[in-house]
């Protein structure tokens, strides 16, 4: 962000001083984390349970649009967090969101396939192994032609004629077969397998050495397709799963596994909310779209706890730490705010240090506004990754002395 380009300045050039001075660059990036530690407990202190508004104001400062913010937070009450959030393109002007109850699966989709397809009490079977015969499948092809019932096969890999000749000989039926690709690799592919067949009740066979009888495949109440991939919609007691994914939660630790296992766990529970933004062309729909997608991280953030801009925070804690190189950078942001903004900076800084900060300046009313009634606010996740990402980033620095960075600019100059 700004904010840590901005104390990363300020921590590096202080940082430079004390070099040139004589002390250790090592000792100062022990001191800069240390004091980090106890900077980040006193911002994690002053956080506060978000209300509705404040969810509202974070997004809506976040998607600069205090529409989009009202929209997204409104998603937000169904859903519950941001993986089961997704953000695409419209196919007109206009901006909706549909929720989809049931079970997705990314997948490729055929472009035959254009318009949204439901199949009403549909058979489903979960193969392993590489499917390159239809003959293996006759038992429950069979079947559901006599019984003038839907089929959807989800095949690790096959070979791609069968999906041909499947497309080609039910194109004019009134049921439909198809077979579609298990997304993902390695374990994420066999959870994944695991959580349909949960669902289903189907059972998982390795069509490389197992016979597949039509006893195999599970029934569900209905399946989508469409241009996204597959939807499965089921009736069942999902608390054991639910249960299941929670614990996994508890010890994840990675962003990225805890960012798959909460989307599984939203398919279980609210479903999966695709949000299609309008607009008048293909560039003002793709730039909506990053409005979107950054107001829709802020709120996540915000659900998480909220605080006074993260200016006025940042200035609130310089005044309680010892840290010299830090005290200076915490203040920084705050006034780079009030010069942008063509206000006395120093003046206003005195007199919100002066009423003990219980008063803010909000210069887009150009007055100060008690500090309880402020709607200047950031989550309070993002102000801690911000002044980690500085403090982490100038230690590297000032121990190293290089930036390594991808391409040199022709005629220009790097100034930290």
């Amino acid at each position: 962000t700004t904010t840590t380009l901005v104390l990363l300045k300020s921590i590096y050039e202080e940082g430079l001083k004390e070099i040139s001075s004589g002390k250790n660059p090592i000792t100062i990036k022990k001191e800069l984390n240390e004091e980090l530690n106890n900077i980040l407990r006193q911002i994690d202190g002053l956080k506060r349970k978000p209300t509705n508004d404040d969810l509202i104001s974070v997004g809506s400062i976040s998607a600069g649009d205090i529409e989009i913010g009202k929209f997204l937070v409104s998603i937000f009450d169904r859903v519950k967090h941001k993986y089961a959030i997704r953000i695409t393109t419209s196919n007109n002007e206009k901006t909706y969101y549909k929720i989809d109850k049931g079970y997705s699966i990314d997948t490729d989709i055929p472009n035959i396939i254009q318009e949204d397809i439901e199949m009403d009490n549909c058979y489903i079977g979960i193969l392993r192994g590489y499917l390159s015969d239809l003959n293996v499948l006759s038992d429950i092809i069979n079947e559901c032609i006599n019984l003038n019932k839907n089929l959807v096969i989800l095949s690790s890999d096959y070979d791609e004629n069968i999906e041909r000749e499947l497309l080609a000989y039910f194109n004019d039926k009134p049921n439909k077969i198809y077979v579609f690709k298990t997304p993902d690799y390695g374990k994420r592919k066999i959870t994944i397998e695991n959580d349909i067949a949960h669902l289903s009740k189907a059972n998982i066979k390795n069509v490389d050495y197992e016979k597949v009888y039509s006893s195999d495949f599970g029934k569900v109440n209905k399946i989508i397709v469409n241009k996204n991939g597959v939807i499965i919609i089921n009736d069942i007691d999902a608390g054991k799963k639910i249960n299941e994914i929670e614990q996994v939660l508890d010890k994840c630790e990675d962003d990225y596994e805890k960012e798959f296992h909460m989307n599984r766990l939203s398919k279980f529970q609210s479903g999966i909310a695709t949000v299609y933004v309008g607009g008048n062309s293909k560039t003002e729909k793709k730039e909506l779209v990053m409005r979107y997608i950054d107001a829709v991280s802020a709120i996540d953030m915000a659900y998480n706890g909220v605080s006074i801009g993260e200016g006025i925070t940042l200035l609130k804690v310089s005044h309680s730490i010892e840290n010299t190189i830090l005290k200076k950078a915490l203040t920084v942001p705050f006034l780079k705010i009030m010069e942008n903004a063509g206000e006395n900076a120093i003046g206003r800084m005195n007199d919100i240090e002066n009423s003990n900060f219980n008063k803010i300046y909000n210069f887009r009313l150009g007055a100060y506004e008690n500090i309880d009634d402020t709607k200047i606010i950031d989550p309070t996740l993002v102000i801690m990754e911000t002044i980690k990402n500085a403090v982490s980033i100038a230690s590297m620095l000032l121990t190293t002395n290089y930036l390594v960075i991808k391409e040199k600019i022709k005629n220009s100059t790097i100034e930290l």
